[in-house]
């Protein structure tokens, strides 16, 4: 029997340990087959539990470059309880119609499942799902602590890849890895997320830390015109501005990544505020950590084809300096746009010419932040 590994990676910088965050990947086997067509990154919005929801979200997946919605726990009745079906789904939605309208669309639905569920009925589960037409599952309130729970999770994760699901591992689950083995796990949460209303020191902190690991579900409260929304969580609960939200969607690798998680999506009327999620990827060929402290600020650079995407945010207090921009192509041209906070809790553009020969000057008040776009000239 194999024991359990643990690593430990040391640099000169505290940037310079993402040089080593590939090693639990490098410690698992690689999937034994080339990665299947069906398995896409991609962003999602989270649906409220009826069926106008889903088929609203829909819409604005489909107008704003997602790939897919999720309805969450709730769908099949409450989710601790062994009453609760998880192959009957509550009246208020009807699913059949929200995943053909999705299928139209190209917009996959993505089903919560806790581990009450999971652990009963899990071989009943996954057939009946692949049958509906069901694009992907996130596993609830998983026990990613104990040997008994991670022995029995593996091969729930190896039992959604050979159906065909894309997956989402959430609670105290931890990535180790295995998603070179098991390519449909994209994300998994083990993180303090964005709902329970995490700082700017926290913020600043994971890119040192849990993000070493592997990827992570941070589920962006990105807020929006409602005034519940806006009286009721962001200005009650949020600690950052919305421009380090922008950034953070950057900095925060996770080839699944939930973006708007409260609020209704007709709320989001303001397209120039969202306009950066729009365009932002989930998956890259190319990263560099730009410059950063744990707790007190982080900018990283990622590219996607030809173009290349900067998120920069501040800690607890402000931050100012200059970002080299020698990871550009050299002898290349770039139109960089800028979405960054305009000072009265709203975004403003701005657009400018850069090379590689060029640095970025930085200055972010506390718990604030910028996202760059980096668009090649023709």
């Amino acid at each position: 029997m194999s024991p359990p590994w643990r690593t430990i990676s040391v640099a000169t910088s505290a940037i310079g340990l993402h040089a080593f965050s590939d090693l639990p990947l490098r410690l698992c086997p690689p999937s034994s087959q080339p990665v299947p067509d069906w398995i896409k990154p991609g962003k999602l919005i989270r649906s409220s539990l009826t069926t106008q929801g889903g088929l609203n979200c829909i819409d604005f997946a489909a107008a704003h470059n997602f790939q897919y919605i999720l309805f969450d726990a709730g769908w099949y009745g409450a989710e601790f309880r062994t009453t609760s079906d998880p192959t009957q789904v509550i009246p208020a939605i009807d699913l059949p119609n929200v995943i053909q309208y999705g299928k139209e669309k190209n917009i996959g639905v993505i089903l919560y499942v806790n581990r009450v569920a999971l652990r009963a009925r899990l071989d009943e589960l996954l057939p009946l799902y692949k049958k509906w037409g069901v694009a992907g599952l996130k596993f609830g309130f998983v026990d990613g602590l104990t040997q008994e729970g991670i022995s029995w999770l593996i091969p729930a994760i190896k039992k959604a890849y050979d159906y065909g699901f894309i997956l989402d591992i959430h609670d105290n689950y931890k990535p180790t890895g295995l998603s070179r083995t098991y390519p449909n796990l994209l994300t998994q949460e083990g993180i303090r997320g964005n709902e329970n209303n995490p700082d700017a020191f926290h913020n600043t902190t994971l890119p040192f830390t849990r993000f070493l690991a592997g990827a992570a579900d941070y589920t962006f409260c990105y807020p929006n015109t409602n005034r519940y929304f806006t009286d009721n969580l962001y200005k009650s609960k949020l600690q950052v501005s919305k421009g380090q939200q922008l950034a953070l969607s950057v900095v925060y690798f996770s080839p699944l990544q939930a973006i708007f998680w409260y609020g209704n999506p007709t709320d989001y009327n303001d397209e120039g505020e969202i306009e950066f999620f729009k365009r932002v990827p989930t998956v890259w060929n190319e990263s560099h950590y730009l410059a950063g402290e744990p707790g007190k600020f982080i900018s990283v650079a990622r590219r996607q084809g030809t173009t290349w995407y900067v998120g920069s945010a501040a800690g607890l207090m402000d931050w100012t300096g200059k970002l080299p921009l020698s990871f550009l192509a050299p002898g290349k041209r770039y139109l960089a746009t800028s979405y960054e906070d305009d000072g009265t809790g709203g975004i403003q553009k701005r657009v400018a010419e850069v090379g590689a020969d060029d640095s970025l000057p930085v200055s972010l008040k506390a718990k604030g932040g910028q996202a760059l776009i980096l668009d090649e000239k023709p």
